[in-house]
């Protein structure tokens, strides 16, 4: 299996991003592994990536929990989206949440970028599902 290029992990819990991370490093899927506890840093982080037009830092995938102080998971995507299409269309978001209220899964679903929301913690098994989604833009809803 070949593996995808980075992951972003977007999440203000540090215990959570550990676990996420190490989750990530046993499954062997992605090149890179990057965290971030502030969402507002992330987005900064990858306007630059994206604007400098950095390719080996544009990430497959970003997992992002939706609850979240200052800005949530919900308002990041949304600034997310505003980044040009034409730059972001190699880059996948998948809600990681310990929320796991319908309303949430459904208006995940309803978001284009998102093709899949995961409820906390992430296992092993299920970031190795994350290359076929990807590839194939599956959605996992």
């Amino acid at each position: 299996m070949s593996k995808l290029n980075k992951v972003i992990i977007v999440d203000d819990e540090p215990t959570s991003l550990f676990i996420c991370r190490k989750t990530l490093e046993l499954s062997n899927v992605f090149t890179q592994i990057q965290t971030f506890e502030s969402p507002v840093e992330a987005l900064d982080y990858l306007k630059n990536v994206y604007e400098k037009n950095l390719v080996e830092e544009i990430p497959s995938l970003i997992l992002v929990d939706i609850n979240m102080p200052i800005m949530n998971g919900w308002e990041f995507i949304e600034e997310f989206k505003k980044i040009p299409e034409d730059k972001t269309k190699n880059t996948i978001i998948n809600i990681l949440s310990s929320s796991d209220s319908e309303q949430d899964i459904k208006k995940a679903a309803g978001i284009d970028k998102i093709t899949d929301y995961i409820s906390k913690p992430l296992t092993v098994e299920k970031a190795k599902t994350f290359p076929t989604n990807l590839m194939f833009n599956k959605y996992s809803f």
